[in-house]
C-alpha cells in the first residue's frame, strides 16, 4: 500500500499487527511512525508499550521477545525496528510473519536494500504488509502541503502553494520547516497568500534559487558558483541546489528538442511557462550555446552527482561545484 492508505487505516483505528516500511522518502516514514505512536502509545505508558530497536544492534530473538510481550494497561504495543536490512538472523522471524501477535504492532523499517536481496524469502514474506514511501508526485505533494497547513489551522492559496514548492523544492523536511516558520510568523493569519510567503520567509532563499536557475540557463559559471555558495548556506541547501540544477537542465532539453522540431520561441516559452522578460531573453540567448546531444549527455552527470552525494561521504558542495563546472564551463 501507499503511505496515504496507511494514514487512512490509522485514522480509522484499523491498525495491522505487522508492517514493512520501504522506500527512499524518509520524512514520510517518520510521519507514519509518529502517527502510529500517537495512536497506540500514551506518554505514561511509553516505557512499557513502546520499543525502538536497530537491526545492526539487536537480534531476531530480542525482536520476537518484544513483539510477543503483552501490553501494559493498553490494548496494543508498538515495536519499531529501524534498519531491518542490517539484521543478521532475519530467517528466524519468518514464522512470526505467518501469525503475528495481534496485541503488538511490529513495524520493520528498511533503509537501502539492493534488488537481489529484495527477492529473498524474508522480503517476499513481507510483500503483503509492505508500505511504499516514494517521493510524492506533484499532485500528491500539493495535497501533503495542504494537509500540513491544516495541521497548523491554516489554508494556503493555490498561487502561494506553487510559489512555496518552487522556492523550497520537493524536499519534505525543508517544506515542513518552512510551513512551521510561516505559522509562527503569521499566528493570526488563517489563509496564506503568495505575498505572505514572499514577504515572511523566502526572499533571500528564493533569490538565491532564482539566481542559480538563471545562471544555469544562461551558462554563466561564475554567477552559478556564487549562487550555489549562498544557497548551500541554507539548511538543506545542497539538495535544493541539485534540484534547481536538474530542473533548469530539463528546461533546456525541452526547449532545444522543441527548437529542433522548428517550434517558435513563443511556443517554447509557453510550454516552459516562462513569462518574465529577463527569463525569456536568457533562454533565447542560451539556446545557441548548447546542442541537444550535449544537453542529453550531460543530464546523466546530474543523476551521477545525486547518487554520489546520497551514497558516499563526498562533500556535497564540492560535488555540486564540479557539476556546475562540467555543465556550464
Amino acid at each position: 500500500m501507499k503511505y496515504q492508505d496507511l494514514l487512512q487505516q490509522i485514522s480509522r483505528k484499523n491498525i495491522a499487527p505487522l508492517y514493512f516500511f520501504y522506500g527512499e522518502e524518509e520524512f514520510l516514514k517518520k510521519e507514519a511512525l509518529q502517527a502510529l505512536y500517537q495512536e497506540l502509545v500514551t506518554a505514561d505508558q511509553k516505557d512499557f508499550n513502546y520499543a525502538l530497536l536497530y537491526g545492526k544492534e539487536t537480534s531476531a530473538g530480542e525482536i520476537l521477545d518484544q513483539a510477543q510481550s503483552l501490553p501494559f494497561m493498553s490494548e496494543r504495543r508498538l515495536v519499531v525496528v529501524q534498519e531491518i536490512e542490517k539484521l543478521g538472523d532475519k530467517a528466524k522471524l519468518l514464522s512470526y510473519f505467518e501469525q503475528p501477535n495481534p496485541t503488538t504492532c511490529l513495524v520493520l523499517v528498511a533503509g537501502e536494500v539492493d534488488s537481489r536481496s529484495r527477492k529473498s524469502e524474508f522480503y517476499t514474506a513481507l510483500k503483503d504488509v509492505e508500505v511504499i514511501f516514494w517521493p510524492l508526485f506533484k499532485s500528491d505533494l500539493k495535497k501533503w502541503v495542504e494537509h500540513r497547513f491544516r495541521s497548523q489551522q491554516k489554508t494556503i492559496e493555490a498561487e502561494a502553494m506553487d510559489y512555496l514548492i518552487e522556492a523550497v523544492g520537493p524536499d519534505l523536511a525543508n517544506l515542513d520547516s518552512e510551513i512551521s516558520k510561516l505559522a509562527i510568523a503569521l499566528p493570526e493569519k488563517k489563509r496564506i497568500s503568495a505575498a505572505d510567503v514572499r514577504k515572511n520567509i523566502f526572499r533571500m532563499y528564493a533569490e538565491n534559487a532564482e539566481r542559480l536557475e538563471h545562471s544555469v540557463l544562461s551558462r554563466n559559471l561564475d554567477r552559478a558558483l556564487l549562487a550555489l555558495q549562498d544557497l548551500s548556506a541554507e539548511s538543506g541547501g545542497e539538495m535544493q541546489a541539485l534540484w534547481i540544477i536538474s530542473k533548469s537542465w530539463r528546461k533546456l532539453i525541452v526547449a532545444k528538442e522543441m527548437q529542433s522540431r522548428q517550434a517558435s520561441l513563443e511556443e517554447i516559452l509557453k510550454k516552459l511557462n516562462i513569462r518574465k522578460y529577463d527569463e525569456k531573453d536568457e533562454l533565447k540567448a542560451s539556446l545557441p550555446k548548447f546542442t541537444l546531444a550535449e544537453l542529453v549527455n550531460k543530464h546523466k552527470k546530474i543523476a551521477d552527482t545525486d547518487k554520489a552525494i546520497k551514497s558516499s561521504s563526498q562533500n556535497p558542495l564540492w560535488a555540486l561545484e564540479h557539476l556546475l563546472i562540467d555543465l556550464c564551463g
